[in-house]
This record gives structure tokens, C-alpha cells and sequence, in this order.
């Protein structure tokens, strides 16, 4: 793992904020392969932190719209948030399955992490 950039990956870690992280722009604008990219974000550890780094900045820059939008009373951003960022505190959508009919109905679902006890109940029809 390479530690320092070459001048053309500083090149495309300056330009990539600037297209608004759009990986193929920067490509094209610089005249290397998608394949390219990922052998830097693949080899050099500098490369994949930096590009982290600009990712994250994106990200600060995204939450802070989502504050003002907030501060300013947009109660779709205020939901948003709360579903996303709230959920510990109760702020979660949850689906309803109702069987409506007397025959027997199969869920079969994947989760990413363990969920514990699941209720299926006969809903009324």
C-alpha cells in the first residue's frame, strides 16, 4: 500500500468535490478508467483517506442543509430526520401485514441483524 499520492490521484482528490463526487466526471476530466480509481482506492491507503475525507465533507455539507431546513420549519425534513435519526427514541415507520383470509400466509424476509421474536397475527377481516 502506497502512503503518498501521486500527482494525478491529488489531481482527481481536488476535482472530485468540485463535480460533486461524481466519480465518472472526474474520471473522463482526467483521462483515466473507472478502473483506474478503484486500483488507487485498492492500493494506496492515502488515495482511499482522502477520498474519504472529501466524502465526508459532502456529508457535513448535506446534514448542515438538513439543519436548516429544520431551523427554518420544513416539517418533511423535520420527519425525515427523526425517522433517521431518531429511532431509538421511538421515531421508526413500521409495516402492517394483515391476512384477511382463512388461508395460512408465508413471510419470508431477511434481515440484516437479528430481530428477535416475530408476531404474526390473524388480522380482522
Amino acid at each position: 500500500m502506497t502512503k503518498k499520492l501521486t500527482d494525478k490521484q491529488s489531481k482527481f482528490i481536488e476535482l472530485l468535490p468540485t463535480l460533486n463526487m461524481n466519480v465518472s466526471e472526474c474520471c473522463k476530466q482526467l483521462n483515466i478508467g473507472r478502473s483506474t480509481y478503484y486500483e488507487w482506492l485498492d492500493k494506496s491507503d492515502a488515495f482511499k483517506q482522502k477520498r474519504d475525507d472529501a466524502q465526508e465533507s459532502l456529508y457535513d455539507l448535506v446534514e448542515d442543509k438538513i439543519y436548516e431546513q429544520i431551523k427554518g420549519g420544513n416539517t418533511t425534513m423535520l420527519i425525515f430526520f427523526a425517522k433517521t435519526k431518531m429511532k431509538r427514541r421511538g421515531y421508526v415507520e413500521t409495516q402492517q401485514i394483515e391476512n384477511i383470509s382463512d388461508e395460512p400466509m408465508v413471510i419470508n424476509f431477511t434481515t440484516a441483524k437479528p430481530v428477535g421474536e416475530i408476531k404474526v397475527t390473524k388480522g380482522k377481516g
